[in-house]
């Protein structure tokens, strides 16, 4: 039988479809009720409705009985993040609920577990990484000194890596770091839930975090200029 659930704990459900293998988590403050991780070769579009379902029941609640709605924004898988943020949003709007969201930078830079200034690099494909400076406080707060970047990871160093900086991400293990200065990806929709249910408990809202998809890279396609 599930834990019971304190009714002055925020009821926060969490998704990441970003990755190839998507997260799925349900929280009661910041104890955890459920989480499920999809194989890396399940389409999203397939699994995700399901896989909401089957937490949900796997904790013995109802989306009317959800707080709090939270999606990992990006950059990542495109087709992923067009299935979530509209389904997350969909949602809160039926249900008169908050939707926050984290991009993935942030959500992985929370993940390593570490307090202070943590350098996230991501691959980005095409020789590429995504970069990205956040400073985490004891209180699971953060703040991100400078704006992101993708390039190629040669580029990026000189402008972001500094000695003794702690690393984390997929593209963490191309540094020769010692263990103990570097982590990789792990599941990201529990890390989510959690910073929401402080941040509500803390009084914030949804606006310092809204749902809107996050890409680094500029668009390939481009509007041509009117002749």
């Amino acid at each position: 039988m599930p834990e019971p659930i304190n009714p002055i704990e925020p009821i926060i459900l969490a998704v990441d479809t970003t990755a190839p293998q998507a997260s799925y988590a349900l929280y009661a403050g910041e104890r955890e009720l459920a989480r499920r991780v999809t194989a890396a070769d399940v389409p999203h579009s397939h699994a995700f409705f399901s896989e909401i379902e089957s937490l949900l029941k796997q904790a013995n609640l109802t989306m009317n009985e959800l707080d709090a709605l939270a999606a990992v924004t990006g950059p990542g898988s495109f087709t992923g993040l067009r299935v979530a943020l509209a389904a997350v949003q969909g949602f809160a709007q039926t249900l008169h609920i908050s939707a926050w969201g984290l991009n993935t930078l942030d959500a992985v830079a929370l993940a390593a577990g570490v307090t202070g200034r943590v350098l996230v690099l991501l691959e980005a494909g095409r020789g590429e990484c995504y970069a990205g400076l956040r400073d985490i406080q004891s209180d699971g707060s953060f703040t991100q000194p400078r704006a992101d970047a993708v390039a190629p990871l040669e580029t990026l160093l000189p402008e972001f890596f500094t000695e003794g900086l702690f690393v984390t991400g997929s593209a963490a293990m191309k540094l020769a770091l010692p263990p103990d200065q570097r982590t990789e990806n792990s599941p990201l929709a529990p890390v989510i839930a959690a910073y929401v249910a402080r941040a509500l408990q803390n009084g914030l809202t949804a606006e310092r975090h809204p749902l809107q998809a996050c890409y680094i890279r500029p668009p390939d396609a481009k509007l041509k200029p009117n002749a």
